[in-house]
């Protein structure tokens, strides 16, 4: 598999001490599913809803109806910003949501909603000029940094609840141990959405196009997660 990663600016590097991989749109599986339940506090699942959308009027759904929703994930970074990607970014709009503490789906595979208390609006991008999907999403700047409102009914930020994930720009090495917790549809209908970790490693790495190969297995709506190295493990995921 051939996914791009990111060119993060300098200032960011700073915040870094494991690899982050934004990139995460594909179009096929890379390997048999094994995922398991996911554990990091600090990811969660962007909601970005179509309250005026074509389908919301047809079927009466509510504005806030998740099944109307586009799904990806997020994480948040040590200074209390979060990370997706650049394509799930560009569909931002006033009713963008971060989930966490999120729940399995039901039966039919149905998303459902969390607990409000576990709910954020999303604000604002910031330096949305520094990143660029790009033509078909294969751009190395398909990444963006945001910030989000307290929580309504707590007050509270993300950071102060979950925790973070410090991160670091690394030259990822073959056979390098990783892993990575996304909200990727399954075929197991209660597990659809739901936060799910995928083991696998680095098959290779092409500096020059800022893009590494690995096996884990990689479905939609993972797009924005962090690829983690399993000898390092992410600190302070837990407060």
């Amino acid at each position: 598999m051939h996914l791009l990663i990111k060119k993060i600016p300098y200032l960011l590097i700073l915040l870094f001490i494991l690899i982050l991989e934004i990139f995460a749109q594909t179009t096929y599986e890379c390997s048999e599913d094994d995922r398991v339940s996911g554990s990091l506090r600090a990811v969660g699942r962007v909601q970005i809803y179509f309250p005026n959308s074509s389908e919301n009027e047809n079927n009466n759904s509510e504005a806030n109806d998740i099944d109307n929703a586009e799904l990806a994930t997020a994480f948040i970074l040590s200074n209390g910003k979060l990370v997706t990607a650049g394509h799930v970014a560009n569909l931002f709009n006033s009713e963008s949501y971060v989930q966490f503490g999120t729940l399995r789906s039901d039966a039919y595979g149905h998303p459902l909603e969390g607990n409000p208390n576990d709910k954020y609006k999303i604000i604002s991008l910031l330096d949305p000029s520094k990143y660029s999907p790009g033509e078909n999403n294969a751009d190395m700047n398909d990444w963006a940094v945001f910030e989000v409102q307290p929580n309504a009914n707590t007050g509270k930020m993300p950071k102060d609840v979950y925790g973070y994930i410090e991160v670091e720009r690394v030259t990822p090495s073959a056979n390098m141990e990783i892993y990575f917790e996304g909200y990727g549809s399954d075929s197991e209908q209660t597990k659809s959405f739901s936060k799910q970790r995928s083991n696998g490693k680095v098959l290779s790495y092409i500096p020059d196009d800022y893009a590494i190969n690995f096996d884990n297995y990689n479905i939609g709506r993972h797009s924005g997660r962090p690829i983690i190295n399993m000898a390092t493990e992410p600190i302070n995921n837990f407060v």
